[in-house]
């Protein structure tokens, strides 16, 4: 019965090993759809009365109930199942040098030396998240398909070596050749554990330096085309400036002639000269925001409705890097949806205001598909 109990133990502390793993070294986050979550919790119950009842085949077992797990998170399949082999097979690494520890030296058996290997792990995961710096917390780990399968082959044969290792040393006899193995084997595992994460981190820092540089240059040249923008609205405001002495005698005359047909269409002209002025550009008061608005918005507007409300501060709690990326998904999808419809039913409407939080409100006319007949509706 306490053995029993003692490999339920196991099992969730497993699949919570797993758990801290993917959401502390790869950022992973749950799916949004209820339904498929509720499948999935239930086969991991499932798993675990299996596991719980039956002797044979339970690392088999417990690799499908992780790769379930892995499945729940919000990645499609192929990135989900490779994330997955990968987390298993690094952290079987640490586990390997572990549970060689505490055989070696404290003499636990089965099936307490894994729990004590696990609780050691997962005790090791959640101090890191606690003491090391924000931004090496949170998806550190997380890289390209394409890297994780040229790494699942190495560390495949690393765990094959270091598990015929830990095997070897046990026929051993003399103590002293055993302690050097043991070293070595520590050691050696720690090593390359480290070594694929230092891998990994400068890896993942390369591809974000080389994402900034490249969401930069698109910047500087979406600046670029603002200031044209702005520059060109300053002329026009000048010029209409110069002309208001002339226009405000040419007021007078009709005023005094009495020809107010005359006055109207004089003043609806020079409103339509305002409004061109201020349909120059878009202005919600945030330089990051206006760039990204003129440089989606103009080349667009003479093809759809677009309208722009709300003005806030320049700081808006969020880094320009990050505002940047928000925006500029969201005005893309909106510019993307309206594309595949007629002009005469396109429109955009973007709406800002900032109070306690920074609201962002795009909407957009898209094209629908009905349920019963795929036509377009």
């Amino acid at each position: 019965m306490i053995s029993r109990i003692a490999n339920w133990n196991f099992y969730f502390l497993q699949l919570f090993e797993y758990y801290s793993f993917v959401t502390i070294f790869l950022d992973f986050k749950f799916r949004k759809n209820k339904k498929i979550r509720c499948i999935g919790w239930l086969i991991f119950l499932t798993c675990g009365v299996m596991f719980l009842l039956f002797n044979k085949g339970k690392d088999i077992l417990l690799f499908v109930a992780f790769i379930l797990c892995i499945l729940l998170f919000d990645n499609n399949i192929q990135r989900g199942v490779l994330s997955g082999l990968f987390s298993f097979l690094y952290i079987s690494i640490f586990e390997t040098i572990i549970e060689h520890i505490i055989e070696v030296y404290i003499n636990v058996k089965y099936p307490y030396k894994e729990i004590m290997y696990l609780l050691c792990i997962i005790g090791i995961m959640w101090i890191y998240y606690l003491l090391i710096p924000k931004h090496l917390k949170r998806g550190g780990l997380s890289v390209s398909n394409r890297v994780y399968m040229c790494l699942i082959p190495v560390l495949v044969m690393v765990n094959l070596f270091l598990a015929y290792f830990s095997v070897a040393l046990e026929y051993i006899d003399k103590r002293e050749l055993n302690n050097i193995g043991s070293i070595l084997l520590v050691a050696g595992g720690m090593t390359i554990g480290g070594g694929v994460a230092l891998l990994l981190y400068t890896i993942k820092d390369k591809l974000t330096y080389i994402e900034e540089s490249s969401l930069l240059k698109k910047y500087k040249d979406q600046q670029k085309k603002y200031y044209e923008l702005v520059l060109s609205k300053e002329k026009a405001t000048r010029r209409f400036r110069h002309d208001i002495k002339s226009q405000m005698i040419n007021i007078k005359y009709f005023i005094n002639d009495g020809k107010l047909k005359e006055l109207k269409n004089y003043v609806d002209d020079i409103y339509h000269d305002i409004e061109v002025i201020d349909n120059n550009y878009f202005d919600v008061g945030n330089e990051v925001i206006n760039v990204l608005l003129n440089y989606y918005f103009l080349p667009f507007r003479n093809e759809c409705d677009i309208k722009v409300k709300g003005f806030i501060k320049d700081g808006t709690g969020l880094s320009d890097r990050d505002l940047s990326i928000l925006i500029s998904n969201m005005l893309t999808n909106a510019i993307e949806a309206v594309k595949e419809i007629d002009r005469s039913k396109r429109f955009i409407e973007f709406e800002i205001s900032d109070g306690i939080l920074l609201a962002v409100i795009v909407r957009n006319s898209f094209k629908t598909i009905n349920k019963k007949n795929p036509a377009i509706k």
